[in-house]
């Protein structure tokens, strides 16, 4: 659609080419929907050059891009002028620059997200509370690298002290000494894995993404656990899959509620243990009967174990290692230097194939070609791998220790008598809190960030369905975590 501006307002100035009435476009071909508008410049004068016309055209697609109603799809440079693919609705077969004035150029985007999705009230609030100055206690900080711990950044630079000056050896899975040094971490936990099972990639993200590539086709849908966290929404999405939830329920444990999987047209499950935010192992006969469905129904499991090094309580029967685990189905465990060394930064991840050998070797004959596209794992990191491994054991103890102490301290504040209670977790690092349900948990959130500087994350965040519920990080520093309890405390207790 083109609107049109009165004359004499386009930009430029006073016999400005640009502004030349002279200058015209024309639709030049047109094929079912589509039609294309050629933008003639050429003929505004001989003496431009080629630089000038190029130029001028580009200020005519800035001034349509600044327009609210002209939509195009694409665009093509030529010789002679730039042709431009806009959707149907050009009002005459000869438009002049002064219809043009008034256009804009909407480009057309994917539509695997919803690109123009807006903050929500709570994220503005925060915003525009940082904005002020206003010093907050952030009970939501999960990256370690941000919560004061003392990082072994001598050994950190050893490791790395050989990795730059390496030449260049692309390998899809990853090099043979990375690949070793991952086989010796599951050994550490008791998990026995060939080191052609192992795959490296860049992050757990882009784990997800080579195995929705691998298992799904467009359309298809992929099984997600509620609550957990939102980050799958739009990793499927990206990948041109569906996300589909199937619940866990909570009976002061927590557990899949099989009645919710439903696999039809489903690529593959996704099992998150330790789940987040819930902290809960899947227990051994949740495990064996989810694999036991996928084997049936031809899905592979994708399991996200990066929390697996932080236990706090498991519960008897707990599965804290589904990588060691026989299963009738393919399944992919997830892991990473992010969460089990506390290295975010250096962007490492990784993940095991297993299941019954044909199955895994033709999954991984198809994912070599999917990963060698890519080659996306820098050789630094994994040339250092084996020694950020052992600098990670130092960094996977503080944060033990400190999940261990805040967690001790948010009980005692609850004490015996308290209107809250404090959730049963089994691992990971945040803390489930259920709150009187005289409010939502976001309008929980809001008051407690509004009035009283302290920003937590309202349990709806993560499809938690149960009440009003907000949910606490428990690696934050020890001091700003106390402090930042007793102040919801005593928001409770005035409420």
């Amino acid at each position: 659609m083109f609107s049109t501006l009165p004359p004499g307002e386009w930009p430029g100035g006073e016999g400005d080419a640009f502004s030349r009435p002279d200058a015209e476009a024309t639709p030049v071909l047109c094929h079912k929907s589509e039609a294309w508008v050629h933008v003639r410049y050429s003929s505004l004068t001989p003496a431009l050059s080629r630089r000038e016309r190029q130029e001028y055209a580009s200020r005519i697609s800035c001034e349509l891009a600044a327009r609210p109603s002209f939509c195009v799809a694409a665009r093509k440079f030529g010789r002679k002028g730039r042709a431009i693919r806009a959707h149907p609705g050009c009002p005459s077969p000869h438009i002049t620059m002064s219809h043009l004035a008034g256009a804009r150029m909407e480009w057309h985007f994917s539509r695997r997200l919803a690109w123009a999705a807006t903050e929500n009230a709570l994220a503005r609030a925060e915003a525009a509370a940082r904005a002020s100055g206003r010093p907050l206690l952030d009970l939501t900080v999960s990256n370690p690298t941000q919560v004061g711990l003392p990082y072994p950044d001598d050994d950190i630079g050893r490791a790395f002290a050989n990795a730059t000056t390496s030449p260049y050896q692309p390998t899809p899975f990853g090099l043979p000494g990375a690949r070793a040094a991952v086989v010796g971490d599951y050994a550490r936990c008791g998990v026995d894995v060939d080191v052609s099972q192992v795959v490296l990639t860049a992050s757990s993200s882009e784990s997800y993404a080579l195995l929705f590539k691998l298992l799904g086709d467009p359309g298809q849908s992929v099984l997600c656990p509620e609550p957990s966290y939102p980050l799958f929404e739009y990793l499927a999405r990206l990948e041109n899959l569906t996300p589909r939830p199937y619940r866990l329920r909570f009976d002061g444990g927590w557990h899949i509620d099989f009645p919710s999987l439903d696999l039809a047209d489903a690529a593959a499950i996704i099992l998150v243990s330790p789940n987040n935010p819930t902290c809960s192992f899947v227990s051994s006969d949740d495990f064996d009967r989810l694999a036991g469905l996928a084997a049936e129904h031809g899905r592979a499991l994708i399991v996200d174990e990066v929390f697996a090094d932080f236990p706090i309580s498991p519960a008897a029967g707990a599965v804290t290692a589904v990588a060691g685990r026989t299963s009738p189905a393919l399944v992919f465990s997830l892991g990473g230097l992010s969460k089990s060394c506390g290295l975010p930064h250096l962007k490492l991840g990784w993940l095991a194939a297993t299941g019954p050998t044909a199955l895994v070797n033709d999954a991984l004959a198809r994912l070599e070609l999917i990963a060698d596209t890519y080659l996306s794992v820098g050789t630094p990191v994994q040339l250092a791998l084996p020694g950020l491994l052992q600098a990670g054991a130092a960094i996977r103890r503080q944060i033990i220790e400190r999940v261990q102490h805040n967690r001790r301290a948010l009980a005692q504040a609850l004490g015996t008598h308290s209107p809250c209670s404090l959730l049963p977790a089994e691992a990971g690092w945040c803390a489930i809190l259920r709150v009187p349900e005289i409010m939502s948990d976001e309008a929980w959130a809001s008051a407690l960030l509004e009035q009283d500087s302290v920003l937590v994350q309202p349990g709806y965040f993560f499809d938690l369905a149960m009440g009003a519920t907000l949910v606490l990080s428990l690696i934050v520093q020890e001091h700003v975590f106390a402090e930042g309890v007793a102040r919801l405390l005593a928001r409770v207790a005035a409420m």
